[in-house]
Formats: C-alpha cells, sequence, structure tokens
C-alpha cells in the first residue's frame, strides 16, 4: 500500500510540477510581438496591465503584443530566478564564446560590482576580465523587464549589472518623463536610479490587517491603530506573520518598526546635542525595536512562507491580526465588503509607524524585446499605466474589472479633477502621507542587511523555543511565581549577541562580505544561542532554576 501511495505521490508531482512552475501568458501565442516579464505581482495586477497595455500598444503601433508573465513567487524568488538564468547564460556565453575555461573565480566576479576595472583591458586578471566580458555583453535571462519588488533588490540588480539604462537621464530624457512631475526623493526614498536603471512605478506602505469581530470577543474596545497592538497578550497565538527572508513587503515592515523605535526615542531624548541625541536614540531605539519584535513573534500563530496567508487567515477569523503590504489590505478589505455586506475585515496605516516605499520597474540587460519592453515602462510611468493603480474598475480610465487599490506616483495623477470621481481611494496622497514618517536612511543604513538576517535567526528560525517560553513566562505570572517570571524575562530578552553594536559591527561585516559560507556559519551560530537561551528561559519560569 505505501509503494502504491509513493508511486501516486509521483506522478501527482510530474503533472503538477509544470504548473507550479508554468509561464503565464495573457494572450494568443502567434501575436506580431512578444513581452517577457518577471514579477511578484499579484494575478489581478497582471491581468489588469495585460488587458489596457494590449490595447494601447496596439494603438500605437497597429500590431498584436502577448505577454509572458514570469511569477516564481515572491521578489526573492524572482531575484533568484533571474540571478540563475544569468549564471547559466554567462557561463555558456564564456566557455562557448570567449572559449575560455569556467571556474569558480569567473563565477564569482562577473556580477561582482565590488571589482574594479584597469582602464587596459590588457592588464586585467581573470576575475576582472569575466567582470568587463559580462558588462560588454549582451548576455540575456531570457526576460525583458522587472516589474515591481523593492528598491533594495532592484539596486542588488543594477549594481551586479543585470539592468540597463532606461534612458531618463541625461541631455535628452524622454517626454514623459520629464513632464512627470516625479521627484527624485520622496519620504527619504529615491524614485530613481542615478543612472537611469530603474524607475518607481508606484509606492506602497504598510499596515494592520484585523477581524473586528474576533479583536471584539477578546475585549478589545477600539481597532488597532499602532505596531504595538501586535504585540498585545490577548492575541496570544492569534497574529499571522510571514517570514521576511520570503516576503520583500514584510522584511520593510520590520524595517520601518525598527526606524519608528528610533525616532520616537529621539522625540524622548531633549536637552543633547544632536549628535549625542541620535545616537543613543539610534542604539536605545534599536534595542526597544528588538523587544517589540519579539513579542510580536512570541504572539505569532505561525511564519508563513507567503504574506497572502496571513490576508486569508485574518479574513477567515483564524487569526486576529497580521501585517501586509497596503494594496492587499485594501483590496481584501473592499473585496469582503462587496461579497458579504460586512466590515469584519479591515486595514489601518499605523500613524508614524508606515513609509513610503516605491515599487521599482527596470530593464533588464539582454533583453530579447528590448524596443517593446521600453513601450511597456512608458505605458507604465504615464497616465494610461498609472491611473489602473489607482482608479476603480470599470471605470473610463481605470482597470477592467479588479480594483487594484495600489498607489500611482506621478504627481499628474493628484492634480487631475477630472478623475477625481472615479478614485479608489480619493484621500490617499503620498506627497503627503510621507510626511507623517520621520525616514532617516542615515539611521537604518549600518544595519540594513543586518535587521531582517537578526529576525529571521532571533524570531523565525527559533520561533518554536520562543513561543513555548513566552508561554511559560504568562504560566509564571499567572500562577503568581513573580520572581520566575521576571527571570525568566530576563534571560529572555537578553539581546547582548544582537544589540546595535554588534548588528552594525560583526554581523552586517559578515554579511556584506559576500562569503556564503561565513554567513551560513553565523546564521548558525546565532540560531543556536537564541533557542539555547530561549530553553532556559522556560525552564526558569517553569520554576526550575539553578
Amino acid at each position: 500500500m505505501n509503494k502504491k501511495i509513493g508511486i501516486l505521490a509521483l506522478i501527482i508531482a510530474i503533472i503538477a510540477l509544470p504548473l507550479i512552475f508554468r509561464k503565464e501568458a495573457s494572450w494568443v501565442d502567434d501575436a506580431d510581438d512578444k513581452l517577457v516579464i518577471i514579477t511578484a505581482h499579484t494575478e489581478a495586477i497582471r491581468r489588469e496591465f495585460s488587458f489596457a497595455f494590449r490595447e494601447w500598444y496596439q494603438e500605437r503601433t497597429g500590431r498584436t503584443i502577448s505577454l509572458d508573465w514570469r511569477v516564481p513567487g515572491g521578489t526573492p524568488e524572482a531575484v533568484q530566478y533571474i540571478d540563475n538564468m544569468y549564471l547559466n547564460s554567462f557561463r555558456n556565453y564564456w566557455e562557448n564564446d570567449l572559449g575560455r575555461p569556467w571556474t569558480h573565480k569567473v563565477q564569482a566576479a562577473f556580477h561582482n560590482s565590488k571589482i574594479v576595472l584597469p582602464e587596459d583591458p590588457a592588464d586585467d586578471s581573470v576575475p576582472q576580465a569575466a567582470r568587463r566580458a559580462f558588462l560588454d555583453s549582451e548576455v540575456s535571462s531570457g526576460v525583458d523587464v522587472f516589474f515591481g519588488g523593492g528598491t533594495y533588490e532592484i539596486d542588488k540588480q543594477a549594481e551586479k549589472g543585470q539592468l540597463m539604462p532606461l534612458g531618463i537621464v541625461g541631455d535628452n530624457p524622454p517626454k514623459w518623463f520629464t513632464e512627470s512631475g516625479m521627484p527624485e526623493i520622496l519620504g527619504g526614498n529615491r524614485l530613481w536610479d542615478e543612472e537611469g536603471r530603474w524607475l518607481a512605478s508606484d509606492v506602497s506602505s504598510f499596515g494592520i490587517i484585523f477581524n473586528r469581530d474576533v479583536l471584539r470577543e477578546l475585549g478589545f474596545e477600539k481597532d488597532p491603530d499602532d505596531w504595538t497592538d501586535l504585540a498585545d497578550e490577548r492575541v496570544l497565538g492569534l497574529v499571522a506573520l510571514a517570514d521576511p527572508s520570503k516576503s520583500s513587503s514584510i522584511n520593510k515592515i520590520f524595517e520601518v518598526i525598527i526606524e519608528q523605535q528610533m525616532h520616537l526615542r529621539y522625540k524622548e531624548l531633549k536637552g543633547l546635542d544632536r549628535e549625542e541625541r541620535e545616537e543613543r536614540a539610534v542604539k536605545e531605539g534599536w534595542e526597544r525595536a528588538m523587544l517589540l519584535c519579539q513579542k510580536i513573534a512570541a504572539n505569532g500563530r505561525y511564519f508563513g512562507d507567503t504574506s497572502s496567508k496571513s490576508i486569508l487567515d485574518v479574513s477567515s477569523g483564524a487569526c486576529a491580526l497580521g501585517m501586509a503590504i497596503d494594496f492587499y489590505g485594501r483590496f481584501q478589505e473592499e473585496n469582503l465588503k462587496e461579497r458579504t455586506g460586512g466590515n469584519r475585515f479591515g486595514y489601518i496605516m499605523p500613524k508614524g509607524g508606515s513609509s513610503i516605499s516605491p515599487a521599482a520597474i527596470a530593464l533588464l540587460r539582454g533583453a530579447p524585446n528590448r524596443e517593446v519592453a521600453l513601450m511597456f515602462v512608458e505605458f507604465v510611468m504615464t497616465m494610461p499605466g498609472q491611473q489602473l493603480w489607482g482608479l476603480r474598475g470599470g471605470t473610463p480610465g481605470g482597470p477592467q474589472d479588479s480594483t487594484l487599490r495600489c498607489t500611482p506616483i506621478i504627481k499628474t495623477f493628484y492634480n487631475d479633477e477630472s478623475i477625481i470621481p472615479y478614485r479608489a481611494d480619493p484621500g490617499l496622497n503620498p506627497y503627503e502621507n510621507a510626511k507623517a514618517f520621520a525616514h532617516h536612511p542615515e539611521w537604518i543604513e549600518p544595519v540594513f542587511r543586518a535587521f531582517g538576517f537578526i529576525v529571521k535567526t532571533a524570531f523565525v528560525d527559533t520561533h518554536k523555543e520562543l513561543v513555548s517560553a513566552w508561554h511559560e513566562i504568562l504560566r509564571a505570572r499567572k500562577e503568581g511565581r513573580i520572581e520566575d517570571e521576571q527571570e525568566a524575562l530576563k534571560v529572555l530578552r537578553d539581546f547582548s549577541r544582537i544589540n546595535y553594536d554588534e548588528a552594525s559591527g560583526f554581523i552586517e561585516q559578515t554579511l556584506r562580505g559576500g562569503n556564503p559560507l561565513e554567513e551560513i556559519g553565523l546564521h548558525t551560530r546565532l540560531t543556536k544561542h537564541f533557542r539555547k537561551q530561549y530553553k532556559k528561559a522556560e525552564e526558569i519560569a517553569r520554576g526550575k532554576r539553578k
């Protein structure tokens, strides 16, 4: 029987694999032209942009077009897909076109932005020759456009040399770019690359998703309005979370939580000179943020692989609270209202606790359909594309069916009075909302890589042990064993291995070093450390102090 089940499972897997890794086409295969796009955008966004761009393109060119969407998962999976495609493509170019042997040095060097090239190629070492060959090549990933994803991921692609200039900077920028009214900086975030290799196609913010019915049963008299609500002990085991290493939006939320705590501490530290005030605010705010993140994680029911799971579980009432990017939250809020007529599901941006985060669009090196790709970028960045983000479905110039509830980036959208009646969120304006969050890139930059890694090692991969310890601590409190509770809390909240100095020093340096073995080793050591620490806290809370 087991053998038959195993064979059946194998057959199902073989059938399912092509579906899991499918290429999603939105038009006929015999179209005149083709465009290949990699994205983590939702099915509704892909569908609406396919409809609208197909019509726009045919009006412009008189030709039909097929859009081939590649959807490997979230942004991290999209980045990995592109990296692997360039690795394979460049290896083929290096060995077969250039006739040179493939080595580990070549593999490590061809997309390494830290390699400095001499003026004369004759002076190149092998790593330098590999880097130069890649930058001078038209090596292709087979994909034209990277659509969506945070600017950190896109910046890394640009540094590797896997993005190409869009022609938006310089003496002759395209007409649509100069008239867009889009500033270079918004809320402390760049809206385009200095070399013009990517643009912000829209912006997002972040907030809390919640189930009113569940919260009322738990004794909440009002809707949540701050990240600390996710740390409330009444929602123990009812917070839906996603792994930040697998979701760029969730990773951004943890960054926002950290920076908000730094800013709050800065406001408290009065009477100090600016330098001392900032130094203390950053370090002490980091410590507070680690405590808040730990509390939220301890309340977590799970750390899922996708942020969409949180949306579903909060909608159904399986969880009370969760984190989400704005368009997911707003879309589901409207979707459930239309379907059920109720308002049990809600989304809110914490005041002063949600930054503006650009989502990028970029042209990939060796794009097989370069001219079509540039036309797609133009479409997205001008009013025909921008209106898809922010107008209601079925309205003039808006999406055909789905209201996407996303935030356009060009000012023209917000200055056009004729479309106000059709806007999905008339009060939403990123140029005003950006003022509510004090973004200080210089505060977070020293720990930019470290904070996601720390959340992963200290709270995600050790979640089981953290939750067990937290339950025992609450039990000790309930039973009146105050000494056990306090001693256990002291152990649980020992962040000496991940304080700001450690995070900005050894941890950040290791992650920036680019050595996978060192990174894996650090991850293993920190994970073991916190598992042991949480188990010790659990034993103390049980009254087994030595």
